[in-house]
């Protein structure tokens, strides 16, 4: 009995899927000889069936699983394809008793073997041809998907009617209008005698569909895109041992060599002190501290840590929060203790009064960040440990909070230059309040000036090896360090990666209750205490504030309503000359220069105009 063409393709798809091949697409014959010259035509009845086999993203893993690597061939793609699907054409005589008349390569070249695949797509309907793209586009996979064989059956009949119908591309016009900026450059610059980058023909396709979801793997990326067979042998070895791919294709920057060279001697003295553990938030900058290895930067070899710390501690305060996932993959990778506290924010809020007294401060957004320290920091305590490492600093000097991107060469080198001179972190002063000493490598006077000498595009750029349309803060440090976890990890703020970002999202839109206009009890707050407070959050700090000093202001050790040094909003004197910005209400600019001065023209005139409504 002659088997159904569904039973055909569901017996391949059997075999194939789990080999990386799920691209399995019946058609008839005359859908595709229709569009096809002579050449490329295949012999066989129109209503006869075909098998177009492909595949998606998830090829890579199965095709290096499989990989020998005393013995690539030259071509290990194109053979693995190969010999899958000989075996699933053997499956097919056992499974459904039928035998394919004939396989086409898709990579075969000389006449009378060839196909043209690209065709047969569009004849199946599984896809439309994107004229701008030169490729196919799939309604699921986008421009991520390739074709590898066909098979032809003489005795079975295709399908009666197409099984898919990709529906028309619409495509926004300004991607449009970047799709073909990057092809021209393309162009242009394949037509130079020097060797072109080897993403240029790559940057269309990531711009046609940025951060697409099926997009292949950096290194399936690298592979497809990559020319010479060395290379490609590099790449599977790597993927194959999990090792970093990035200057395969690619020479490290300068700058990355410098900036390794350099972290690793800060670190090889910090860990001299022999830290118990890291506050590990599973950010770049922690990871670097946590898995720097002494390797080259172009050889990077699976070696014990330069940091030496036998733990990681991590808070989490709501159960999507993603630091404790980076985190617990950093500590299994190194095989050190995950200390993961899982606390409820109304736990965790019960460290306010503590950390407000050390700090001396009720700024919203310091103590939303420091209670999560402070509760680490309790950990560490109660573990006996005496020296902890933070990745501090790291954001600041190498731009890597995101509203650094938008700024010119002159305004980040000098912004970055004023942050070095005010920033502060908590970790230090409440460490010291449980006797604990704190490292932070990136504020060794070493890397502060390093950073201080770079220029925009060592900080902010594109990913690497394989661009993804995005763009990231911290370049240097990413390029720096292929072997950290969270290389490519986008920035999350400590209330966002431990999940105390409800607390400024509506938590206390009832506090202290909901029956008093927050105005009355703005002006109330002004008129006892001489305090401008911003929101009912920034109230419930203030309270616990004075809490902690028994409810009384002149306790707190802090000069107040000195004329030139105080701020306009709490009248706290400021810790420095070169301070703008407030560290105990949070008020900024609480002091106008020459940067800040637009924003703090138009800061003081509301401070001015709400101060004048208390007086109605």
């Amino acid at each position: 009995m002659i088997p159904h063409w569904s039973a055909i393709v569901k017996s391949l798809e059997t075999y194939l899927k789990p080999k990386g091949l799920d691209l399995i697409v019946p058609l008839q014959v005359g859908w595709y000889n229709d569009t096809v010259p002579e050449t490329y035509k295949i012999p066989l009845a129109d209503n006869r069936l075909i098998v177009l086999i492909g595949n998606n993203k998830n090829l890579w893993q199965p095709f290096v699983d499989a990989m020998d690597l005393e013995s690539i061939s030259d071509h290990p793609l194109n053979d693995y394809s190969m010999r899958v699907v000989t075996e699933a054409v053997e499956h097919l005589e056992t499974d459904v008793e039928i035998k394919t008349d004939k396989v086409y390569w898709v990579h075969e070249t000389e006449p009378g073997k060839m196909v043209a695949a690209g065709r047969m797509v569009l004849a199946s309907g599984m896809a439309r041809l994107s004229d701008e793209l030169h490729l196919s586009v799939h309604p699921t996979f986008g421009p991520w998907f390739a074709q590898r064989a066909v098979l032809t059956f003489n005795s079975i009949n295709g399908p009666d009617a197409p099984l898919y119908n990709a529906p028309p591309l619409e495509v926004n016009p300004k991607i449009l209008q970047a799709v073909k900026a990057e092809l021209d450059h393309a162009l242009t610059l394949s037509k130079r005698p020097t060797p072109s980058n080897w993403t240029l023909w790559l940057r269309p396709r990531i711009t046609f569909a940025p951060t697409h979801p099926y997009m292949y793997s950096e290194a399936q990326v690298m592979f497809h895109y990559s020319k010479s067979i060395e290379d490609r042998h590099k790449i599977i070895r790597a993927s194959k041992l999990n090792q970093p791919l990035d200057y395969i294709l690619d020479s490290p920057p300068e700058a990355a060599v410098a900036c390794r060279s350099l972290i690793q001697k800060v670190l090889e003295e910090a860990a001299a002190n022999k830290p118990d553990a890291i506050l590990l938030s599973g950010g770049l900058d922690t990871s670097i501290i946590a898995e720097a290895s002494a390797s080259p930067i172009d050889n990077i070899k699976a070696i014990p840590p330069i940091m030496p710390v036998t733990a990681g501690i991590t808070v989490r305060a709501d159960p999507q929060a993603q630091d404790a996932v980076y985190a617990k993959s950093i500590c299994d990778k190194l095989k050190i203790k995950h200390l993961c506290i899982d606390i409820p924010i109304e736990k965790l809020l019960e460290r306010v009064p503590d950390v407000s007294r050390h700090l001396v401060s009720f700024d919203p957004m310091e103590l939303r960040n420091s209670i999560v320290i402070y509760e680490s920091l309790l950990r560490a305590k109660k573990e006996g440990y005496k020296c902890v490492v933070t990745g501090d600093g790291a954001d600041e000097l190498f731009a890597g909070y995101s509203f650094y991107q938008s700024m010119d060469e002159e305004k980040l080198a000098a912004y970055r230059q004023q942050i070095a001179k005010i920033m502060r972190f908590t970790s230090s002063v409440l460490a010291a309040s449980m006797g604990i000493r704190v490292i932070s490598p990136f504020l060794d006077k070493r890397v502060i000036d390093f950073a201080l000498s770079l220029q925009k595009k060592d900080l902010i750029g594109e990913r690497s090896p394989v661009p993804n349309g995005q763009t990231h803060g911290k370049l240097v440090l990413r390029r720096a360090f292929p072997e950290a976890t969270s290389q490519w990890r986008a920035k999350e703020p400590i209330e966002q990666g431990s999940g105390t970002t409800k607390l400024r999202m509506g938590y206390f839109d009832n506090y202290p209750d909901t029956n008093t206009p927050f105005s009355t009890l703005q002006a109330d707050c002004y008129a006892t205490h001489r305090v401008v407070i911003r929101d009912r959050e920034h109230l419930y700090f203030f309270h616990h504030f004075l809490e902690a000093f028994n409810n009384d202001l002149n306790n707190v050790p802090l000069q107040r309503f000195e004329k030139e040094d105080s701020c306009p909003a709490c009248g706290f004197a400021l810790p420095s000359k070169d301070q703008d910005f407030c560290v105990t209400c949070g008020f900024w600019p609480a002091r106008t220069t020459t940067a800040n001065k637009a924003s703090a023209d138009k800061a003081m005139a509301q401070l001015t105009s709400l101060l004048d409504s208390f007086k109605l």
